[in-house]
């Protein structure tokens, strides 16, 4: 079963997930060509900018992350999450993690609303999305540079704090 913990801003912990993040297959449904270690770790170190571990039981280090940008309790953040190793993308897992972490967004920040952005080839994010309440609000066009080009690939997601969302947390 795994579970989630609000990191210590410490650099062995944010070290060791830029380095995760930046690995090609992370990085190309993630961020754009230009994301690179310094940009990371400006966004990371940011005092609104909050990381989560997800951890597996017995396991000392993450085996993926939540990061929450630009929270601002009582209003809302962009919500950036990965898990590390494919062999760890189960649907049973990510949906538990999704919940635990939907729940602390609600009941310990306070959001309104959280949104999400999707590069549109990551279809599996697109989905448990979705299925969590988020709605698609829009693309934004030429907004990533993949490929050597820029391309109209971001998706924004968005979920706001009502009634039904907090239905779906509690289950």
């Amino acid at each position: 079963m795994a579970g989630i913990k609000l990191l210590d801003k410490r650099p062995e912990h944010l070290n060791y997930i830029i380095n995760e993040l930046l690995k090609p297959e992370l990085r190309t449904v993630m961020f754009d060509d230009m994301i690179g270690m310094a940009e990371l770790a400006v966004m990371l170190y940011e005092p609104f900018t909050f990381v989560y571990g997800i951890f597996e039981k017995g396991h000392p280090v993450p085996t993926g992350c939540v990061i929450l940008d630009g929270l601002r309790p009582f209003r809302g953040c962009e919500l950036h999450a990965a898990i590390f190793k494919p062999e760890n993308r189960n649907a049973k897992r990510i949906q538990a993690i999704a919940n635990l972490i939907k729940g602390d967004l609600m009941f310990r920040w306070h959001l309104h609303y959280a949104s999400a952005r999707v590069i549109s080839t990551n279809v599996t994010s697109k989905h448990l999305l979705e299925k969590l309440g988020f709605t698609k609000i829009g693309t934004k066009p030429g907004n990533v540079f993949a490929g050597g080009a820029y391309q109209d690939v971001d998706e924004y997601y968005q979920v706001l704090n009502g009634d039904k969302t907090l239905e779906l947390i509690r289950g």
